[in-house]
């Protein structure tokens, strides 16, 4: 019953994501260490399909109830790499930082006659609107040569109050699959990555 509590990035942060959403209530981070070039990695975001990642189609079947929709991030054919569905499905490209930062986002709530842009999703304070804003980040493990550390996070604005505390109940009952969903994506974007040729 009470507002979600805000969660604010540090005041120095250098992530793209820090910068476009530096305010959030809902949040999750995943990440893993994968073998592989920063360029190999950054590929396989890129070229990742839905039939790769463990338990997507079932996963998201279930949070469309079932129905058929036009290709979005919800409805991904098996062999479409996933984040091309995401842009083509309603999210934008926020950033673009090849072997450093990928960041894409949507407006889980806004007026239906509305056509976004990146800038305006980026600084949207109006009051009804809840951003849904996600990122990966390429990183070299610390002491460790040829290994990088790859995360993603998703991090949930809403504008106001009211809009956070209905949005709370949703996030509640998605988080789980949502969860499953960003670790098998991980792996997948590993596996790709690590199988790719050192030249």
């Amino acid at each position: 019953l009470w507002p979600p509590i805000e969660s604010r990035a540090a005041a120095h942060s250098a992530t793209k994501l820090d910068a476009i959403v530096p305010v959030w209530q809902f949040d999750e981070r995943h990440t893993i260490e994968i073998n592989a070039s920063p360029a190999a990695i950054d590929k396989a975001i890129r070229e990742v399909t839905a039939g790769e990642i463990s338990l997507f189609q079932f996963l998201t079947g279930i949070r469309r109830g079932g129905k058929r929709q036009e290709e979005n991030i919800l409805n991904v054919p098996e062999a479409r790499p996933i984040l091309a569905a995401a842009i083509k499905g309603g999210f934008l490209m926020l950033s673009d930082e090849p072997m450093r930062e990928i960041v894409v986002g949507s407006a889980v709530t806004k007026p239906v006659d509305l056509t976004l842009t990146a800038e305006q999703l980026s600084r949207w304070s109006e009051p009804g609107v809840a951003r849904a804003i996600m990122n990966f980040r390429i990183e070299p493990v610390p002491g460790v040569s040829d290994r990088q550390l790859l995360t993603t996070e998703t991090r949930v604005h809403a504008t106001d109050s009211m809009t956070a505390r209905k949005f709370s109940w949703y996030w509640r009952m998605i988080y789980p699959g949502s969860s499953l969903i960003r670790v098998g994506w991980l792996d997948a974007i590993k596996k790709r990555a690590e199988s790719t040729p050192r030249n």
